[in-house]
């Protein structure tokens, strides 16, 4: 009976791995900061802004000052969970997005940068990200958390 019992236990414990899938990592190593340059007067976004500035839809910051988005090193895992969190797409979808509005409106996608952080911090409007566990405090202002 036991054995029966244990039997049971490993293919419940075996159809929810299947249906859930692999577990990818602790959920902390993804949390991504989102912070504007220092002067900047904005204090808080969401998503959706955040969204249409790096899609440039919209090209102000609240404030009125002009956007500088700055992206991560495509590749880059921080990249890969920015736009997934973020833009709702993976990278070949942010790929043909940039394509589509290079011939549509002249667009090119934000620049990329190693290091988000200083890049904004010399950027009047600029807008980056960074995994939560590297950012430095008062370096930039943080405006959202994911």
């Amino acid at each position: 009976m036991k054995s029966a019992g244990i039997s049971l236990i490993l293919g419940v414990l075996l159809v929810f791995g299947i249906v859930l899938g692999p577990y990818s990592g602790n959920a902390d190593e993804d949390t991504i900061v989102v912070f504007v340059h220092k002067g900047a007067s904005v204090t808080n976004m969401t998503v959706a802004e955040i969204k249409r500035l790096f899609l440039k839809e919209r090209m102000t910051l609240k404030d009125g000052t002009k956007a500088v988005p700055v992206n991560a090193r495509s590749g880059s895992r921080l990249r890969q969970v920015f736009v997934r969190k973020v833009l709702g797409m993976d990278e070949a979808g942010e790929k043909i997005y940039w394509q589509e509005q290079k011939i549509k409106r002249g667009l090119t996608p934000p620049p990329e940068f190693n290091n988000t952080q200083k890049a904004v911090f010399s950027l009047k409007g600029g807008i980056g990200y960074c995994f939560k566990s590297e950012h430095i405090p008062n370096v930039n202002k943080m405006v959202l958390t994911l």
